[in-house]
């Protein structure tokens, strides 16, 4: 796609004084998570068929990297310490920090308050009852007709924090609020500047109208494609039928 088509999404510091102090968003697929590196292609690193079919792995599905390399990520500005372990919650950050929050800007780090989220079905088994909230530094903004899904950094490391899901329609307002995450109950440690905190994916915005079918024709121009991609050992959706996606 040509530059002067694409959408354009820009990620604005909110500290432009301090900007170099903070690390920045980067396209996803740059922050390919270590684990998916590490995985082979084929069971044992053995790509001889068995019984005309090869033992592919995950790291074959181009789906699955599709949504692993989609969109942007947002690193934790900063290093936080958490210990939720015997009921506490406890969050800090590195005293310089401070500072930055008594210059009439938002604040580092603070949470929702829970009547605010009354309701919500947080799984109490693995979270504590709290939401906590980190200042990303960055706001993202759209060019025209651009939302943005902000969600849990998908296939990554688990993670203390889980990101709350949100849709934001990043044209008309920048992404200018705290994230917010929950919180696993019983973690002491820290989660270290330049950690994946959430991926952001943009969109453009366009009116949907669903259909049900239940017709033997369209059936069966499902399985010819089924069987079309198949006609290969591997990789026949990626070779026949997968679009590139771009995010510089």
């Amino acid at each position: 796609m040509s530059k002067e088509k694409s959408a354009k999404i820009s990620f604005i510091s909110t500290m432009p004084k301090n900007v170099d102090l903070f690390p920045e968003p980067v396209p996803a697929f740059k922050e390919i998570p270590t684990w998916f590196k590490k995985v082979l292609p084929f069971y044992d690193n053995d790509d001889t068929p068995m019984d005309g079919i090869q033992r592919l792995t995950v790291k074959r599905c181009v789906a699955f990297l599709d949504m692993l390399s989609s969109g942007y990520i947002i690193k934790a500005p900063f290093d936080i310490y958490i210990d939720t372990t015997n009921g506490q919650k406890i969050f800090q950050i590195p005293k310089a920090l401070e500072g930055f929050s008594n210059l009439g800007i938002k604040p580092m780090i603070s949470a929702h308050d829970m009547k605010q989220v009354e309701g919500y079905p947080i799984d109490r088994d693995q979270y504590i009852e709290h939401i906590f909230r980190i200042n990303p530094i960055w706001v993202a903004k759209g060019s025209k007709g651009v939302s943005a899904l902000f969600i849990q950094p998908q296939h990554h490391e688990v993670s203390p924090l889980y990101a709350i899901a949100a849709v934001i329609d990043i044209d008309g307002y920048p992404s200018d609020g705290l994230l917010s995450f929950l919180v696993k109950k019983e973690f002491r440690g820290y989660i270290h500047k330049g950690t994946p905190l959430v991926q952001v994916i943009p969109f453009m915005r366009q009116d949907f109208v669903s259909e049900i079918i239940r017709d033997q024709k369209e059936n069966d121009k499902v399985k010819q494609i089924s069987n079309r991609v198949r006609t290969v050992f591997n990789s026949g959706y990626r070779k026949m039928m997968w679009k590139k996606k771009s995010y510089t």
